[in-house]
């Protein structure tokens, strides 16, 4: 990220000429600059009704059918599949219980999950649970969902499922295929082939207080399994770049810092998936000179900017208690008067110590000429153990003022620090530090990989 001071990063001029298609290399003192659920794949016979949806398919499946329908009479054609709620979901609002197939009754006690009456004190803001195929899901108070079997209570491995992703909420999907069968609607019939079902998002996030869903201008939740091209390019990119990759090689890729600096770490490409949700995946090693690190970035330079509103960027950060460093930030775009990326706006510089645990702590700031403010706050809450909504409301000139689950943590005004009023691109981007001592954590032979950031949704408001 362009110019931090606290990470030694400053004003950066761009030189043409290392490669065909991009304006060259930075300054050498200078560093450049929820997880949804669709269908399974799987084979399988049921019986019931079969329904339609609407979404782009994203997962193959075979299987037999049958029951009261219309089936197509030996001809090929499209036709629609999706997920239905199952008749034997169970849910389960705070005062109530519900059992499991083996008599154990589940309920929230304070905010927790308690089998028995034995609380599982590890589980927390709890809203809901629901019963279905054997597995226990819980959701917390941001939307969050876990799940588990029960085997071991009260130490139960829960799994992540992601925002929105409760199992008695239908989701739809189109898919095509090819079936042949005989009958007439309304008829009995039978008939098995092989399609896509279409694997859909969840809904979109609720907007922030003091918005509608008629002021969102930006919403991408990471539908299917491609980096939506119109929204994202897949590296860092700024203003001061026109927009092409920082620090780029003739193979592709790109990095935020020069080799030997604060980041250990090269972008790829290869390092971003989408599966209805984002991955940004690091893992060590690295086939750049200079890095040890492979990781990935990406930014809506010349594709989405905007001045002033509200940003808000679903996202579980990894385990940032050795060198990882998750950041969701904001540059100048194109459309930026400035020919310096000269503001830096940010939400979430994941792994700054100084201010209790690491993966509690929420760092914030903004950039300008040079200097910087903001704060790293405590927040009491392991931000990596699932999925939190940060979020920023910009206006331009005047003031900064930064959330977390919807609740302020801090602010910036124009009484003790100059505020951005260009128009500013996103960036999220998982770096991984090193010669970062007395302010960052640091990577070393202990720290996970791979090391995995998630992002559910980003949403912009106007």
């Amino acid at each position: 990220m362009s110019i931090r001071s606290v990470r030694g990063w400053s004003l950066f001029a761009v030189a043409a000429g290392v490669a065909a298609c991009s304006l060259g290399s930075l300054d050498a003192s200078s560093d450049g600059g929820g997880v949804k659920s669709g269908p399974e794949p799987g084979s399988g016979t049921g019986a019931g009704v079969r329904n339609t949806g609407s979404g782009t398919g994203t997962s193959l499946g075979t299987g037999t059918s049958s029951g009261t329908g219309s089936p197509v009479g030996s001809s090929t054609g499209s036709g629609s599949s999706g997920v239905t709620a199952s008749s034997t979901c169970t849910e389960s609002p705070p005062a109530a219980v519900i059992v499991d197939t083996s008599g154990a009754a589940y309920t929230i006690v304070a905010g927790q999950v308690a089998r028995n009456g034995v609380v599982d004190t590890r589980t927390s803001a709890v809203t809901l649970l629901v019963y279905e195929g054997g597995l226990v899901f819980q959701a917390n108070s941001v939307g969050n969902w876990y799940s588990t079997d029960g085997a071991g209570w009260p130490a139960s491995t829960w799994s992540v499922l992601g925002m929105n992703a409760n199992p008695c909420s239908g989701e739809t999907g189109s898919g095509t295929g090819h079936g042949s069968g005989s009958g007439a609607a309304p008829g009995t019939g039978t008939g098995s082939g092989t399609g896509s079902a279409g694997g859909g998002c969840g809904s979109p996030m609720a907007p922030p207080s003091g918005y509608t869903t008629s002021q969102r201008i930006f919403d991408d939740q990471f539908c299917g399994t491609s980096l939506n091209s119109s929204n994202w390019n897949a590296f860092v990119a700024s203003r001061a770049s026109d927009c092409y990759a920082w620090n780029a090689t003739a193979g592709g890729g790109s990095a935020a810092g020069s080799p030997g600096a604060y980041d250990a770490e090269f972008f790829e490409a290869s390092q971003i998936t989408v599966d209805n949700g984002l991955s940004i995946i690091a893992v060590s090693g690295s086939s750049q000179s200079g890095y040890s690190w492979t990781s990935g970035a990406i930014s809506t330079c010349g594709k989405f900017e905007f001045t002033g509103g509200y940003l808000q960027i679903g996202m579980q950060q990894p385990d940032i208690s050795s060198g990882m460093w998750p950041g969701l930030w904001m540059l100048p775009g194109s459309g930026s008067s400035s020919t310096t990326d000269n503001f830096e706006i940010d939400l979430q510089e994941g792994g700054y110590t100084g201010n209790g645990a690491a993966n509690d702590a929420l760092a914030y700031h903004e950039h300008a000429s040079g200097n910087a403010s903001g704060s790293v706050v405590n927040t009491g809450v392991d931000l990596s153990a699932g999925f939190h909504v940060y979020g920023v409301a910009w206006v331009p000139g005047e003031s900064l003022t930064y959330y977390l689950d919807g609740n302020q943590v801090g602010q910036i005004t124009s009484a003790e620090f100059t505020i951005s009023n260009e128009p500013m691109e996103v960036i999220l981007d998982l770096q991984v530090a090193q010669n970062a001592n007395g302010w960052h954590t640091l990577a070393g032979a202990s720290t996970p990989s791979p090391s995995v950031m998630r992002v559910s949704e980003v949403q912009v408001y106007q």
